[in-house]
């Protein structure tokens, strides 16, 4: 689906007319029917939902009648207020003869100038309801230029309009069209994104009587909803708790365990992904997953969860292809809930070397771990993951083996002692000025591990008292820490980066 800017989008939406508007058309009317597509950005991940919004029927409010805006949300997701199986009431609307639309939310008593559509060009308005209820500002409208264009069978004005608040100069904002309202929809007539970037509006579609008027000719519907995460695999709330083997620097004992979560959601090559920890990403699509390969920048078969005895598919790792091959296919129960495994042996490129080897469980995955000998192809020798302790799901144990806990511990079974936990190491999260402060415990060496066994900093840290790291090639997310030397008992502990 591809996108353009505004200015280009309303070339499209609109061709100019040249006949002096009729009367004007009011925008609050019963039955009129708006279809808004909202789109998260920025730091959030890119999901798009359908929000209706209808008019229907009178209400008098300190002696005024307004008229009852009705909202159903197409879906329910992690950054929105949830989806409702009808329309529900969520404002009062009204407009006066002269061409002012006024909102009031239904969980407020105050109520918002939406438009004026007797403004002049060059005429200023300060407007109040251009952010969500709770992050309200004044922002100051500008009507920059007013036309006459053939839209949804007749001739309207349409008012191009710009903003400015304490923060910004004037800057293209928004589209009104009379009888319609903006582009962005019905109550984003003066929306302006607020910081970080988090939401956007585009009208989709405007009905009257149920009889479509207008269609967004970017979409070829009036329905967008790409916020669904696969309904099997990877969904939010989903944990993998392995056991594992370290082939780092310590190895009394050697054994330690990890959590794998889903941490959010992106939008890559126009798929929704389950974003998994920090790097990985998949999708899934009739019971096929597919995971996203950054080496190749492409989609490759992680699991097929509709293969049968024989039946192969490719898969690649960093530079790797692997033949992934069924050998068996069983099912087996767990806590009540019973999953079909597949049993399966990985070739490398010859076709005849054994990779790896292992049962897969549908909805769960590979049971050495989610991607399976990724650090082998890549020429590292990692952590061995020996088997999943559990699975779970918002919380629910769907998945757990053995007499062990699901709760993850640093590696090689090293205590946190309080001094660890406390004051050692601060701020934890690291601060935005980049560095982590170290309180001295005769340490030698600091190591900096990820939750994956891998060694990503060391430092010599000897006769320091105090120090600080600065947070450079480290990503975001949790790490290991351990502080080791002659004359202290070797300390680790976990901090994260924001």
């Amino acid at each position: 689906m591809k996108k353009t800017t505004k200015t280009i989008l309303m070339l499209l939406l609109f061709v100019a007319g040249t006949v002096k508007a009729q009367d004007y058309l009011p925008v609050v009317k019963d039955n009129a029917e708006w279809n808004i597509m909202w789109q998260s950005t920025s730091s959030w991940p890119t999901i798009r939902i359908t929000e209706s919004l209808r008019i229907d029927g009178d209400t008098l409010v300190n002696d005024m009648y307004y008229k009852k805006v009705m909202r159903l949300l197409s879906s329910e997701g992690p950054h929105w207020p949830g989806n409702t199986e009808e329309h529900e009431l969520y404002g009062l609307i009204r407009e006066e003869p002269e061409g002012k639309v006024f909102y009031q939310p239904i969980n407020q008593d105050t109520v918002y100038l939406l438009y004026d559509f007797n403004m002049n060009v060059n005429d200023t308005v300060v407007m109040s309801w251009c952010q969500s209820p709770d992050t309200l500002w004044d922002v100051t409208i500008r009507i920059d230029s007013i036309t006459t264009q053939y839209i949804a069978g007749m001739d309207r004005q349409v008012f191009y309009v710009s903003s400015k608040d304490a923060y910004s100069d004037w800057r293209w904002l928004n589209t009104w069209v009379e009888g319609i309202g903006a582009t962005e929809g019905l109550l984003y007539s003066c929306h302006v994104v607020s910081a970080g970037g988090i939401t956007l509006h585009e009208l989709l579609c405007y009905h009257e009587d149920d009889e479509l008027l207008y269609m967004n000719p970017e979409y070829d519907t009036c329905v967008v909803d790409m916020n669904p995460l696969p309904q099997d695999f990877a969904p939010l709330g989903a944990e993998w708790y392995f056991h594992m083997e370290s082939q780092g620097p310590v190895t009394d004992p050697p054994f330690y365990y990890i959590r794998m979560s889903v941490t959010g959601l992106a939008e890559i090559q126009g798929h929704v992904c389950s974003k998994i920890d920090l790097h990985d990403y998949v999708y899934e699509e009739n019971h096929v997953v597919y995971w996203y390969n950054q080496t190749n920048d492409a989609f490759t078969v992680l699991y097929d969860f509709n293969a049968e005895e024989g039946d192969t598919w490719y898969c690649d790792v960093g530079e790797c292809t692997f033949l992934v091959t069924v050998q068996s296919v069983d099912s087996v129960t767990w806590n009540g809930h019973t999953y079909r495994t597949q049993y399966v042996t990985a070739y490398s490129d010859d076709g005849q070397t054994p990779a790896f080897n292992g049962r897969i469980f549908e909805k769960i995955g590979y049971e050495f771990g989610l991607f399976p000998d990724r650090f082998a192809c890549d020429g590292f020798d990692g952590p061995d993951y020996l088997y999943m302790r559990c699975y779970v799901e918002n919380g629910e144990i769907l998945y757990h083996e053995g007499d062990y806990d699901c709760d993850y511990v640093v590696p090689n079974g090293i205590d946190e002692n309080d001094t660890a936990k406390g004051s050692l190491v601060y701020p934890n999260p690291i601060s935005e000025s980049g560095t982590l402060n170290f309180e001295q415990l005769n340490a030698d060496e600091l190591t900096i591990i990820t939750v994956d066994g891998r060694i990503v900093r060391k430092e010599n840290v000897k006769g320091l008292s105090s120090f600080n790291i600065e947070k450079r090639d480290l990503d975001a997310g949790l790490y290991f820490y351990m502080l080791s030397g002659e004359n202290m008992k070797t300390v680790v502990g976990k901090m994260c980066i924001k």
